[in-house]
């Protein structure tokens, strides 16, 4: 019998590569990614939405778009370092388990003069369905 994937080993597998985001699928695989912003999420979405249906993850920074890509992809449990209050607003009410290191106001952009851009893409989306949908239009793969 195969281990359950469990948040800590998520967390544990997030670190040994100073990866982004680390996910431990349903069945067992690892899937990770050095890549920053929400450009992972988007392809595993569009071409091996599987990966996370039901996964754990652990992802260092979430703002509301990740958030709504979580919830979208019908995670199980996420733990990230840093979670924005946007982010955890769209996480609340939904199915995805979720703990948190330190919760902020509002993700700041890589340039640090303002706020993330996908963060303020999807600020007015009342659901994660709908941030989807925004986020399509926006990232390019």
């Amino acid at each position: 019998m195969t281990d359950q994937p469990t948040i800590e080993r998520a967390v544990e597998l997030l670190r040994s590569g100073d990866y982004t985001i680390a996910i431990l699928t349903s069945s067992g695989e690892a899937v990770t990614s050095r890549e920053r912003g929400v450009t992972t999420l988007m392809r595993l979405l569009a071409d091996r939405p599987e990966v996370l249906r039901c996964a754990v993850v652990a992802d260092k920074v979430v703002g509301r778009a990740a958030a709504a890509l979580f919830v979208v992809g019908g995670c199980r449990r996420l733990h990230t370092a840093v979670l924005s209050r946007a982010g955890e607003e769209m996480l609340q009410g939904s199915a995805v388990e979720y703990t948190y290191d330190t919760l902020t106001e509002a993700i700041i952009n890589r340039r640090g003069d303002g706020f993330c851009p996908m963060e303020m893409a999807t600020a007015e989306a009342a659901t994660a369905e709908a941030a989807y949908a925004i986020l399509k239009e926006r990232v390019t793969l």
